[in-house]
């Protein structure tokens, strides 16, 4: 009878608007869940950029991300550190010990980086290797280093009161050097006699 049939379409009616209602619910979901998906994106890539920023100069990093060869033969000069005795010292101390220390005097190293212009190469333990006009020309790098040298003597002399090891030795050689990226890896290798001569 026509009740039943105002029924079936009201009832027709309503699983249409709740489809209608469910499917927009769902594009919406899908909307913020593409936007999410975006921003976590975009903020990664930012992350990435940095951390590649941090281990290469722009100039390099151009080169590397066009697919260029990271090969340079340069006038520049080295710092090469470490801790006379470290093996004797860290063996006698607690594992956190001989990391804090270690993580407060690159700290410390490593604000001075931008001050005197150096580039980072590389830290293995207690060595810590940097360079000045390798990576980036710097026609004043000998002076550069020098200054950081004894930045680094400074700070070394604070952690030493605290944690009790014996003393920093610190090697600067400077003349020609040649370096570049090696494999895979986004990591600059310092190569030739300049580094073993900081040694």
């Amino acid at each position: 009878n026509m009740l039943e049939l105002h029924w079936v379409h009201a009832i027709v009616f309503a699983i249409a608007l709740a489809i209608r209602e469910w499917n927009s619910r769902d594009r919406f979901r899908h909307h913020l869940l593409m936007k999410e998906t975006i921003r976590k994106s975009q903020a990664a890539k930012r992350e990435l950029n940095e951390l590649i920023l941090a281990m290469l100069p722009d100039h390099l990093l151009s080169r590397f991300l066009l697919g260029g060869q990271i090969s340079d033969v340069t006038e520049g000069t080295v710092i090469f550190s470490d801790i006379a005795s470290f093996t004797a010292w860290s063996s006698s101390k607690p594992a956190f010990t001989v990391i804090n220390m270690l993580c407060e005097m690159y700290k410390q190293f490593d604000a001075g980086l931008d001050d005197c212009a150096m580039d980072k190469i590389t830290t293995i333990g207690d060595a810590y290797v940097v360079s000045c006009g390798i990576m980036r020309p710097n026609a004043h790098h000998a002076n550069k280093a020098c200054h950081f040298a004894v930045h680094m003597l400074n700070c070394s002399l604070k952690i030493q009161q605290r944690f009790g090891y014996t003393a920093i030795r610190i090697g600067v050689g400077t003349g020609i050097a040649w370096g570049g990226i090696v494999g895979e890896d986004i990591s600059y290798q310092l190569l030739g006699h300049l580094k073993h001569k900081a040694e």
